[in-house]
């Protein structure tokens, strides 16, 4: 992964406001487009400093729509939150290209570790209109002091259902987002725990009321919001295309001669992030002479992948992507295939067994 200590200039409108960011030549994005990142002054609350290129971040929302605490089973709630996304056409529809997980616990599954923000350190945390940092880290997020702002925006951009008091919602958890014991949704004595959406301070907005599972909420039915914590966002670089240079296709072998059906491991590391599913065996063919196979092609770093060639007869092996193959990075740019782009390396296939001459067997003497 290429890091890059630049920025990018955008124009963009939400709810009427125009934010506009600096440094119009630089390609920094925001995974899906949703944070903006002249937000909180530039700097990625996380670590302090001016967004990096592979910086990391969470959005959040508390759904507008209620459901019940009954259910022990911790899909219920993560499907829940993720079809209030999928639903959603704010932010133009974006917030359903990413996976949700529901910050409640369960009998079986704390909240912390469902939504995988345990331990130290950890990503900051944004409302959904991309503008408004919510915690600088799991740390800030779960401590015992004043959260930089509540989560009080649903998935629509307005404000979270609102069927309780004081905002009340399920989350079944303590202020550190472990489990209630006895109180999370779905604890058989029938009453879980809830929070509340509009407050910030201290742990009230995770740790505050006992509610009845079934008939919480002004509306007597149980059906209050919850938290919804996306998977981990990352700053990219969207302006430029991926690239290829011969030099980062590498095999396993050194170049050096291989047999008939020997495997050679091919290393392929592209410029920037790839989207995996566009990068196939069907894009790498050989620019030598052998016949080949080619396995099952697999990601094994951001932009890095491991290729398994295999020749079937003698000749020359020389891996290469072929031209007009179709793949893309994280955010849609094409690499440019144009015309195929092969390994600076050959490697010589040969089936032809050594052989020793008895004049080639010399003694010392």
């Amino acid at each position: 992964m290429i890091r890059r200590f630049t920025r990018i200039k955008i124009l963009a409108t939400i709810a009427g406001l125009a934010f506009t960011t600096a440094s119009a030549e630089e390609g920094l994005v925001s995974q899906h487009g949703i944070l903006l990142l002249t937000a909180n002054g530039g700097i990625n609350p996380a670590t302090g400093f001016e967004w990096e290129y592979g910086d990391e971040y969470r959005l959040v929302f508390a759904t507008s729509m209620g459901i019940n605490a009954t259910s022990a089973n911790i899909a219920d709630y993560n499907a829940f939150v993720q079809n209030a996304a999928n639903a959603s056409t704010f932010r133009g529809g974006a917030l359903g290209n990413i996976t949700w997980k529901a910050l409640v616990s369960t009998p079986t599954v704390a909240a912390n570790v469902n939504t995988g923000t345990f331990g130290v350190g950890g990503e900051s945390f944004w409302l959904v209109n991309g503008i408004t940092v919510v915690a600088d880290n799991y740390g800030d997020l779960y401590g015992s002091g004043t959260h930089s702002n509540a989560i009080n925006m649903s998935e629509k951009g307005g404000s979270p259902l609102n069927n309780g008091s004081y905002s009340s919602l399920w989350t079944g958890s303590d202020g550190n987002g472990n489990k209630k014991t006895g109180f999370e949704l779905g604890a058989a004595g029938g009453t879980s725990k809830g929070g509340l959406w509009g407050f910030t301070s201290g742990a009230h907005w995770i740790d505050r009321f006992n509610l009845s599972q079934t008939t919480a909420g002004n509306s007597g039915d149980g059906k209050l919001a919850i938290y919804a914590v996306s998977e981990v966002l990352t700053i990219t670089d969207g302006a430029s295309n991926p690239s290829l240079d011969p030099s980062s296709i590498v095999d396993d072998r050194d170049g050096d001669p291989v047999g008939i059906s020997s495997l050679v491991n091919y290393t392929v590391t592209f410029s920037k992030d790839m989207d995996d599913t566009t990068v196939t065996a069907a894009d790498f063919g050989n620019a030598g002479t052998s016949g080949f196979s080619i396995g099952t092609v697999a990601e094994i770093g951001p932009g890095v992948f491991s290729v398994p060639v295999t020749p079937t007869s003698a000749g020359t092996l020389r891996l290469r992507v072929n031209a007009s193959a179709e793949l893309d990075d994280e955010e849609g740019n094409s690499l440019d295939t144009t015309t195929a782009i092969a390994d600076n390396t050959t490697i010589i296939v040969d089936n032809t067994a050594p052989t020793l001459a008895s004049t080639d067997i010399v003694d010392d003497q």
